[in-house]
């Protein structure tokens, strides 16, 4: 049976704000960091899963306060005055992601889940869908 993913393409209100979809990218750091700033392909990274058809894109890899950090130099250092820059050009990126690579995109994303539902469906239950799974990466 395929399952019906319509739901994820749905709008979804949170906190006043319309999200056009329900694809969230999770906590993540593009690794394109140095000295705990962004460095040049930063925002494009982050522009890239916007145009990848995410509502939401959630930054990680971020302290606030020196103190705060395990490690210096690989993760975003948001207290310096002088990640402002670095960051609003991610922003804009994520924001004004081109229509004709958001559309590209969607059209793979579509792509990727009809293959992912012709493979499941020739699998008779969920052991043989991760079955197939580790035969295809192995």
């Amino acid at each position: 049976m395929t399952p019906d993913l319509s739901a994820a393409a749905a709008p979804l209100d949170v906190g006043g704000v319309q999200l056009r979809n329900r694809l969230v990218a999770t906590a993540h750091a593009s690794g394109l960091i140095q000295g705990g700033l962004p460095v040049h392909g930063d925002a494009d990274y982050w522009g890239r899963l916007a145009a990848g058809g995410a509502a939401m894109l959630i930054g990680g890899g971020t302290v606030v306060a020196p103190e705060s950090s395990p490690r210096r130099g690989n993760i975003l250092e948001a207290w310096r005055p002088e990640i402002v820059e670095p960051l609003r050009l991610r922003a804009e990126a994520e924001v004004l992601a081109p229509a004709e690579l958001r559309d590209r995109m969607a059209g793979l994303t579509e792509a990727m889940a009809a293959r992912y539902r012709t493979a499941q469906d020739g699998c008779r239950d969920d052991k043989d869908v991760r079955r197939s799974r580790a035969t295809k990466h192995s």
